[in-house]
């Protein structure tokens, strides 16, 4: 681990290198300043350290009980199926490309590399079928890439074909340019590029009088033993 000393140095350094971006967007979040910065990492150094050796311990311990009881976890079966498909110089891939006709793969968003990289194997380069949303990718603790979605988009060949499925039939205009609007605002902050008129919504023409009317309204529940009540507040549309 790098002492205080140390830590402190590199700080400062990527700091000076880079301090009106930080001075300006640490200003619009919080008000930190780069001082408040720099003691806030010195002194939680420890604490994070502390719990990397943990984590580093927990994962030891872990593969060592899966071993000795003959166990494997979902993490460990993308593992061994790439292994398994790429043995031999990909025999057993091929005989399985060889019998799907189509590959379909739902929540394309959030696959992560080792998922794209299983699917490669199965897949003969033209049979199968990807759906997803790169706005509604959640699992990034899962370890989910939605660049992979996103580089596909962007270089698309001869034997790929972009669909999007724009329209929109469940909400009214007023919700529909209320997204739109939003998402045009993330997903460009580290690109132009990177929301486009293509991704937007479209109302269904049925929808397209509805006012989107939204209430709040108040709903007293039981717990899941039936004696005590809970109160809640919830949005019906």
């Amino acid at each position: 681990m790098l002492n205080n000393t140390r830590e402190k140095t590199v700080l400062e350094h990527f700091i000076d290198s880079n301090k009106k971006m930080i001075r300006e967007s640490l200003g619009k979040i919080a008000g930190f300043s780069v001082e408040e910065l720099i003691s806030s990492a010195i002194n939680t150094q420890k604490h994070v350290s502390t719990l990397l050796m943990l984590a580093e311990r927990y994962h030891e311990i872990y593969q060592r009980k899966k071993a000795l009881n003959s166990l494997i976890d979902f993490s460990d079966m993308e593992e061994m199926a790439i292994r398994i498909l790429e043995k031999d110089d990909r025999l057993i891939a091929r005989q399985y490309q060889r019998q799907f006709r189509e590959i379909m793969i739902d929540e394309y968003q959030d696959s992560s590399l080792s998922q794209e990289k299983l699917s490669r194997l199965l897949v003969n380069g033209y049979n199968s079928f990807k759906v997803g949303d790169i706005k509604q990718s959640i699992y990034g603790f899962r370890n989910a890439k939605p660049e992979i979605m996103k580089g596909l988009i962007e270089n698309i060949t001869e034997n790929d074909r972009l669909i999007h499925l724009s329209t929109n039939y469940r909400s009214g205009k007023t919700i529909i340019d209320f997204s739109n609007l939003v998402f045009s605002r993330l997903m460009n902050v580290h690109s132009p590029q990177t929301y486009t008129g293509d991704d937007d919504l479209i109302v269904w023409e049925a929808n397209q009088n509805n006012t989107d009317k939204v209430e709040i309204v108040d709903l007293v529940l039981p717990d899941s033993a039936g004696r005590k009540q809970r109160n809640f507040s919830m949005c019906r549309y």
